[in-house]
């Protein structure tokens, strides 16, 4: 449905933001700070920062190019995680139609559309990456002064990735998995136009 081309388009789009100065020990490699749109991963959710990654994966003596390999895996997996929701496991973009519902744009191959219009993932990646983030934080096993005060912080958390929730059991502010859902279902709208029939009842019968 795509290529490696593409998939290397999208992780080049957003980048981690390096680290403040001075006293940081985190050197981050080009492909890490690569940002061909110009964004961030932390102008999507303030926590999605290596520093705060840093502290939080499981190896506290990671070295560099360890650290590196892991930032540069984790902006490869949002990429192949978007791809697989807007493309691998959507309806419109397999099916040329589903039940009613006509997918105007759905072909064999969209690495064309992928290059034409990358702007359009750069919100499911970097709200991909903060989800990531939230939960790897959430999830830290590690111990050190920031590990303990995200873990102080676990409800607080919780809501930055789930958003809030009245007691009628309706979302009244969204978190980053919020953020994300919308972003894909955005990107879909745009890329997978729709025509849909409806049924009409005539003469007895129901026709198109």
């Amino acid at each position: 449905m795509y290529d490696q081309t593409s998939i290397q388009l999208l992780i080049d789009r957003i980048g981690w933001s390096n680290p403040i100065q001075p006293n940081s020990e985190i050197i981050l490699s080009p492909e890490n700070v690569e940002s061909v749109s110009g964004r961030f991963f932390d102008s999507f959710h303030q926590l999605s920062i290596v520093e705060n990654v840093y502290k939080c994966i499981t190896n506290k003596d990671v070295g560099d190019t360890e650290f590196n390999d892991f930032l540069l895996k984790m902006k490869k997996d949002c990429v192949l995680e978007v791809l697989n929701k807007i493309f691998d496991t959507n309806p419109l973009a397999n099916l040329s139609k589903t039940e009613d519902v006509k997918s105007l744009n759905y072909k064999s191959d969209y690495t064309s559309d992928i290059a034409l219009k990358t702007s359009l993932f750069d919100d499911a990646i970097g709200y991909a990456m903060a989800v990531h983030c939230l939960q790897l934080f959430i999830s830290s096993t590690r111990s050190n002064n920031t590990e303990r005060k995200i873990g102080q912080s676990y409800e607080l958390l919780k809501v930055e990735l789930e958003g809030v929730v009245n007691t009628e059991g309706v979302l009244v502010a969204k978190g980053a998995i919020g953020y994300y859902d919308a972003s894909i279902i955005n990107a879909i709208k745009i890329l997978f136009p729709t025509e849909t029939k409806s049924k009409k009842r005539l003469y007895g019968r129901s026709v198109w």
